[in-house]
């Protein structure tokens, strides 16, 4: 990637259903855990994206799996895909550890893991994240988190807290009128 010389094979990619089966590959960590896992969207239909398959599928897989590393039993992950003015923002989140503020500006580093995310799964490369952010800005898109995510019930009483990735995929002037 870093070489410019990342070779894309763009296709119609079908959020929805193309979230489903990533969530299904990643079941079995799912089920250990208990995690509970919905996918919401606002739109009846969304259009489809032009993007790299296999590079959308290791975004989207790199971020649920640190949402299930890093949510504890019985947690819940939300897949929110809204369609706004000339893109779709793609959001995973969850009611998990959270990233401490001392360490947010250098959550997308490489080789960066923050302390906590280190004392509850003492693996990992802390290049997660840096391969994430590289694969959505080339292509195209623009991505950033909020960490505490709040989860509020109906009442408006704040829950739980945990931390939300968003990733933009740039829509065409057609896929934008859709």
């Amino acid at each position: 990637i870093e070489s410019g010389k990342t070779e894309m094979e763009i296709k119609k990619v079908a959020l929805i259903s193309f979230t489903e089966e990533v969530i299904k590959e990643l079941e079995p960590l799912l089920k250990q855990k208990e995690l509970k896992t919905e996918i919401i969207t606002k739109e009846k239909e969304l259009p489809e994206v032009d993007y790299d398959a296999s590079m959308l599928r290791q975004i989207v897989t790199n971020l649920l799996s640190n949402s299930i590393r890093y949510t504890n039993d019985k947690g819940t992950i939300q897949v929110i895909i809204e369609k706004t003015p000339g893109s779709v923002v793609y959001s995973v989140k969850d009611d998990g550890i959270g990233i401490p503020e001392n360490q947010r500006s250098k959550i997308f580093g490489k080789f960066f893991r923050a302390e906590n995310a280190v004392s509850k799964v003492p693996d990992g490369s802390g290049l997660g994240l840096s391969l994430v952010k590289s694969l959505v800005e080339l292509n195209k898109g623009t991505i950033w988190f909020e960490t505490p995510a709040n989860w509020v019930d109906k009442a408006g009483k704040e829950v739980k807290k945990g931390t939300v990735f968003h990733f933009t995929i740039p829509l065409s002037a057609e896929q934008n009128k859709k």
